[in-house]
């Protein structure tokens, strides 16, 4: 039989039972509407998960804060302890704790302008500034930026399960190691072979000849990325840390916790709101 005849006589069969065949094509109509719809909202609600992953999780958090508080890794420790607990209770699946540190004195403050860095006995100075920047934050603007930074303690996290977490060596597990960041290193003129730089030794003074650390020994460089996908959207108390030191018992004493934040993040909006 030729496709034309059979054509003609399904033709026929709907002229001949309209009732029916109009019965039948309305319920094929709805049949194929309800699967659209259906594709349509669960296409929508997977687009929902990844964008609200990739645009909000960074600003789904609780947090607890803590500031002007002596600087002691008994005390941090116990914090990150205390966090695992509440990480467990609020569902989080993940926890990062910031801790930025600062100088008891005022002439121990560090600016881009008055900060040294002496890698194996050579000296460098900021050679670079973003000074297009504007308002962004966490940029070496000019002479008056702040170098900010971050006490670390084996333990501790620093990045987000949603972040690159490049980093070249290891974290500052053992007292006297030093991480630091490619942006610092780049505004310092330091570029090329990161991997080069671990295990030298680093001090880091001001211009009033203080020494913030002696002969701390580099342990890490953690690309600047980490930093910026951890911070990008809606941050409550944003951290910019330019090195993250395991800072010797010793001198732990010269210090003080300016800010330190605990955040537990979620991976969808249900999760956070639960």
């Amino acid at each position: 039989m030729k496709i034309n005849d059979v054509i003609t006589i399904a033709f026929r069969n709907v002229r001949c039972n309209k009732k029916l065949s109009s019965k039948l094509i309305i319920a094929l109509s709805f049949v194929l509407t309800m699967c659209v719809c259906c594709i349509v909202i669960i296409s929508g609600y997977a687009n929902y998960k990844t964008s609200f992953v990739k645009n909000h999780v960074s600003s789904s958090y609780y947090y607890l804060y803590k500031e002007d508080e002596e600087l002691s890794s008994d005390f941090v420790k116990n914090l990150v302890n205390k966090s695992k607990t509440i990480q467990s209770k609020c569902k989080a699946v993940d926890i990062v704790e910031l801790c930025t540190i600062s100088g008891k004195k005022s002439d121990f403050s560090m600016t881009a302008g008055s900060t040294e860095l002496v890698i194996d006995c050579k000296k460098y100075k900021v050679k670079s500034y973003d000074y297009n920047a504007g308002k962004q934050p966490g940029v070496i603007e000019n002479r008056s930026s702040s170098i900010n930074i971050g006490y670390y303690t084996s333990g501790m996290k620093i990045f987000p399960y949603y972040s690159p977490n490049r980093i070249y060596g290891n974290y500052p597990n053992k007292e006297g190691e030093i991480m630091l960041d490619t942006y610092l290193l780049k505004a310092y003129d330091i570029n090329g072979d990161y991997q080069n730089l671990i295990g030298k030794k680093i001090s880091v003074r001001n211009t009033s000849n203080q020494y913030v650390f002696k002969n701390y020994v580099i342990s890490g460089v953690f690309e600047h990325d980490n930093v910026v996908q951890r911070e990008k959207k809606n941050v409550i108390n944003l951290h910019h840390e330019y090195f993250f030191a395991n800072i010797r018992k010793r001198d732990s004493k010269r210090f003080l916790i300016s800010s330190l934040d605990v955040r537990f993040f979620h991976n969808s909006f249900e999760n956070f709101v639960s």
